[in-house]
């Protein structure tokens, strides 16, 4: 009797304290590219903007390296989606920054005009679709991104803008900076699956393994070949 009512106390402290977690660890990599890829030229806007001389166009740094445009996500058991990415794109020195945004579906994107004349953005796609959205100097819209897919953002007014929305179903993604770092913060031991997308397509996939504390991988991309 009295080793039926201990074992029913130690049960209630179980269900009180909850399972046992493993201690989360952060996985911080870099993505290598094939030697055969080199820097592409500085970009030059077409036409009249090429020419333009005031504070409406700014000279930034070209983005020379592919990899900011790259997405790095994570997928297996028991992955929760805290993904630490801030859903917004700023329209700066006409261009998309950052060039590529990852999303989870039904998340909503704010775009931020900072440039000194109106845009006016569209998208491809389908109910998913941005119809236009004219966004005068020091304003902002929203839209929601409710369907699976890459999402072509281009401005009607400077036609050269080119941005992407990467709407995604994988628990965890990481976006790329110029040096080809990404991370995440807070994985759980186990086995995961990390793909590299670019250019409109899935170019690197490979198992890797999250050991408590602060695990490093570093990502051999083979090729770029994506469609831009």
């Amino acid at each position: 009797m009295y080793r039926v009512i201990f074992a029913l106390l130690l049960g209630g402290i179980a269900l009180l304290i909850g399972p046992a977690h493993s201690e989360a660890g952060s996985l911080a990599g870099t993505l290598q590219l094939p030697t055969k890829v080199t820097q592409k030229a500085p970009f030059k806007a077409p036409g009249y903007w090429r020419g333009l001389q005031n504070e409406v166009l700014k000279r930034l740094p070209p983005l020379v390296d592919p990899r900011q445009k790259m997405v790095v996500t994570l997928a297996g058991a028991g992955l929760s989606k805290n993904v630490a990415v801030k859903l917004k794109v700023r329209l700066t020195d006409m261009r998309f920054w950052p060039p590529v945004l990852p999303v989870h579906r039904k998340q909503t994107v704010a775009f931020v005009n900072d440039d000194k004349v109106k845009h006016n953005l569209t998208s491809d796609g389908d109910d998913t679709t941005i119809p236009e959205m004219p966004l005068p100097p020091g304003t902002k819209g929203r839209h929601s991104f409710t369907s699976l897919g890459a999402y072509r953002v281009t401005c009607t007014e400077v036609p050269h803008m080119k941005g992407t929305v990467l709407v995604l179903d994988e628990p965890q993604f990481a976006r790329v900076d110029a040096s080809g770092i990404f991370f995440f913060p807070e994985i759980a031991d186990g086995e995961y699956t990390l793909k590299v997308w670019y250019g409109g397509s899935w170019i690197h996939t490979e198992k890797v393994i999250v050991k408590g504390g602060k695990n490093k991988v570093k990502v051999q991309l083979k090729t770029t070949k994506g469609k831009e």
